[in-house]
């Protein structure tokens, strides 16, 4: 579906981007954004695949297990995404919700991989450069094009200033040695991120298939 764009963003701009406030075609939208979330995904099996390749202890891998649980509930909620599977129609006030949601979840994320890169990094530079492309590509491509979308139905988005939810990992996190808190983090990060990046696929995908009233 193509629309032509007749608002302007109604929140206090951060200058992270630079809307486009000509015609634009939704659709072509979500299909770049599909592209750039099975990018991240790539980038994130490296990352993990980086880190393992290290021989990470059996404690270190428990770790992760433990921590991915626990990090769940500060997570970003992703109630609209998960709705959309099981609804055949949906309206203007369910899709509104929903590209807000999502919107908020990237700039979680990137700022979530933010942290991350200001800690000690005894893994190689590949790592940090994943984690640098991925906080880029989340930004300045799906955050900005998301942005795009929201304009069309003059919706008002959060600034990546706004947003400082992150994930809370256990206490027990403090008893690691550097490398490990390090590797924990990352993977814990990763694994997140590349669930979101195929949950918001099979999300887009499935927006072609609904009826929008």
């Amino acid at each position: 579906m193509c629309l032509i764009l007749q608002s302007e963003q109604r929140t206090k701009d951060d200058h992270m981007c630079q809307i486009n406030h000509s015609i634009l075609c939704v659709k072509d939208e979500f299909k770049e954004i599909t592209s750039k979330a099975e990018h991240i995904i790539r980038k994130t099996l490296e990352i993990e695949e980086s880190i393992i390749q290290s021989k990470l202890t059996d404690k270190v891998f428990q770790r992760i297990t433990i921590e991915r649980n626990y990090t769940r509930s500060s997570l970003p909620p992703s109630h609209y995404l998960v709705d959309l599977s099981e609804k055949n129609n949906i309206n203007r006030k369910f899709l509104v919700e929903l590209l807000a949601e999502t919107h908020n979840a990237l700039i979680y994320f990137a700022n979530n991989i933010g942290d991350v890169r200001r800690l000690e990094n005894n893994y190689g530079q590949g790592v940090d450069h994943a984690f640098a492309n991925i906080q880029t590509v989340l930004k300045l491509e799906m955050v900005c094009r998301y942005r795009n979308v929201m304009n069309v139905f003059s919706t008002p988005w959060k600034s990546i200033h706004e947003i400082n939810d992150r994930l809370i990992f256990s206490a027990r996190m403090i008893h690691l040695c550097l490398s490990d808190y390090y590797a924990v983090r990352a993977i814990v990060i990763a694994r997140h991120l590349r669930q979101w990046m195929e949950d918001l696929i099979t999300g887009i995908n499935g927006l072609d298939t609904k009826y929008l009233t």
